[in-house]
Parts: structure tokens; sequence; C-alpha cells
């Protein structure tokens, strides 16, 4: 009908990219326009319709936030941009125990530790022993230990840092997206996490020229 059709001409007009609107032309729709548009998103993404959805919706447009219109899937509003998006596929909770050798962690995704005796801690000469991001003194590891995903709370005192940094806070500065993080790999002993992937090994862990025994970290993953 004649409301159908004006609405997708509006649309059309707002339009930036596939799934996102320019926010500000939005705006300046009358607000009869911008309930009928926001009831599309929502039909588009066969979540529930209803006043209050809609009016949830136009609230998130002008606070610039997000609001999940079903599960994975939600409006992400920044501003210039309204966008729907459907939440990354996560890789689910994955934990095994430490080995030396081979591990798989899950489907395309391995883990490989090979050792190297003490004595030829000087094919390292070049390299300050902080550098070492995937190797670490065997005797310095504490107990148990597990290789498994990061969990809320978790923290790596890295070398070179004052303290202990939150994951969350490392993973956020440096803008890893979530599906990505869902399949780092950390490896935890009984005093905490002793190495994160792409990142390095906990400080007191390092080997040194009075290591023995160290072993370095290779993680392989299919594309």
């Amino acid at each position: 009908n004649y409301l159908e059709e004006q609405c997708r001409e509006e649309m059309e007009k707002i339009l930036v990219s596939e799934n996102c609107w320019d926010r500000e032309k939005f705006l300046n729709l009358h607000p009869a326009m911008q309930q009928r548009i926001t009831a599309k998103w929502l039909e588009y993404s066969a979540a529930e319709l209803s006043a209050e959805k809609v009016e949830d919706i136009l609230h998130i447009i002008k606070k610039k936030a997000v609001l999940e219109l079903r599960k994975e899937r939600f409006l992400a509003v920044d501003d210039k941009h309204i966008m729907l998006k459907t939440a990354p596929k996560l890789q689910e909770f994955f934990s095994k125990p430490f080995q030396i050798g081979e591990t798989e962690l899950f489907s395309g995704k391995k883990v490989f530790v090979s050792e190297l005796n003490g004595d030829n801690f000087e094919l390292f000469a070049n390299n300050r022993a902080k550098d070492l991001k995937n190797a670490f003194d065997y005797d310095k590891m504490c107990g148990n230990a597990v290789w498994r995903q990061k969990l809320p709370g978790d923290r790596l005192h890295l070398p070179g840092h004052r303290s202990a940094t939150s994951l969350k806070k490392l993973l956020n500065q440096h803008k890893i997206p979530l599906e990505e993080r869902s399949r780092m790999t950390v490896l935890a002993d009984e005093k905490g996490l002793l190495w994160l992937e792409g990142f390095g090994v906990r400080g007191d862990a390092l080997p040194d020229e009075n290591s023995r025994k160290i072993l370095l970290i290779r993680i392989e993953e299919q594309s």
C-alpha cells in the first residue's frame, strides 16, 4: 500500500550501506515515519514487534547505544550511523590439561610445546629474556596448569608492566574483536595466568641464564 511504499522510499534515502542508515537523516524524519522504519528493522530481524520495542529503539538512537532485538541480532548506534548487526559466532569454552608436545584445543586449533635444554640458552644471546614472548622456564610454573579460553577477571603481569593488567583492558586497548577473543588461548597455572596468546609470558616465568628447562609455545590454527 501507499504507506509501505513511502516507508521503503524513505529508508532508501537514508541508507548508507547494507543494514546501515544515516542517524542524522533518520532523526530529521517525521516521528510517524521514524516509527514505521523502526518497525521495519524489527521485522527484518524477525524480532517481536510492539509499541514498547519501538520506543526502546527510538530511545537508543537518541542515546547512541546498543540494543538487542532478539538473540544474536542487535541494533548499534554511533554518532553517524544506525546499524543492524548479527552477533559474531563465538567459540565455546575449552580447557585442556597442559602437556609437553601437541594438544588439540578445539577443532582447527592446536598448541605445540617443545623443550629447549638450558645449556642451549645461548641460542637466545641476541635477545633479551623479556622479548621471548613464547618461551618460559618450566621450573617456574606453579603447580598444575591448563590451556583454556580466557575467563572474566583474568589478569596477566607482563614484563615491563608495574602490575597485572586485566585481559579485558588489554584486549580492548588492542581492539581485538569478540570472535577472535573467544578463540584466544591462555595458559594458567595455580598462581594465575602464565601466558596469553599474542602477548606473552608472565614476568616471573621468563627464562634466564639459570634456567635448565625452557619450553617454547607454538600455536597452529586453520583459517
